[in-house]
């Protein structure tokens, strides 16, 4: 006879099974915000009996995103410039993690198959891209941001071969456990006098832990047809 647990979670007033294993087997669930959770755990045995353990715990906080931000909407390949995103064809050859003497801690994250970039112990990171790209036909530069700890990141999109003094960037806040979709207008790079025309790498500064997704930029589509 074989023996087995069910773990249930309590959630609007019902027990609703969330995970089985075997006895003697570790067993997990992420919870996606914090809180006060009433657990209960159903030993079954090879016989009729059963033997349950309620427990209620508190969970702090959430380290790492349990789900995947929005899917990116289709595109035209010529109305995008994708730099990291399951969605589009990336930028070949592109360097996540280029060693710029940072105290940042690169892993690829794998989110149920969804690639994430995660940095963690964050103060400045770099992205060195495959290929110099042209970005000035672009409108929009597009990020998807989740953090259990930051409040804000800076963004720079560096043109090849620019000078730490001709370097810009914009600020974005961040909310904590949740996913920051971030837009910025690319007259906000320009019209500080970036140009956007050869860009080769990436850099982010900021504090506590990112994981990025969906780095890329787009345009609205051409008419195309007659009207």
């Amino acid at each position: 006879s074989s023996a087995a647990s069910d773990v249930y979670k309590r959630q609007d007033g019902i027990d609703q099974p969330v995970v089985t294993g075997n006895i003697g087997d570790e067993i997990s669930y992420d919870y996606e915000t914090p809180g006060v959770y009433a657990v209960k755990v159903v030993a079954k045995g090879g016989a009729i009996e059963t033997t349950e353990y309620t427990e209620e715990f508190e969970v702090t906080e959430i380290l790492a995103p349990v789900v995947s931000t929005v899917t990116p909407p289709a595109k035209n390949d010529e109305d995008v410039i994708s730099i990291f995103s399951d969605a589009y064809t990336d930028v070949a050859g592109t360097d996540f993690n280029p060693n710029w003497s940072q105290s940042t801690i690169y892993n690829a994250f794998d989110l149920n198959g969804d690639a994430i970039l995660q940095y963690s112990n964050l103060n400045y990171q770099g992205i060195d891209l495959g290929s110099e790209i042209d970005a000035s036909s672009m409108e929009i530069l597009h990020l998807d941001i989740w953090t259990p700890d930051a409040t804000s990141i800076d963004i720079y999109p560096l043109p090849n071969g620019v000078q730490p003094a001709d370097e810009r960037f914009v600020t974005k806040a961040l909310t904590a456990n949740s996913w920051t979709t971030i837009n910025i207008p690319m007259s906000d790079f320009t019209d500080q006098g970036l140009p956007v025309d050869k860009l080769k790498q990436f850099k982010f500064v900021g504090s506590g832990t990112v994981f990025i997704d969906n780095i890329y930029f787009y345009k609205a589509p051409s008419p195309t047809g007659t009207p």
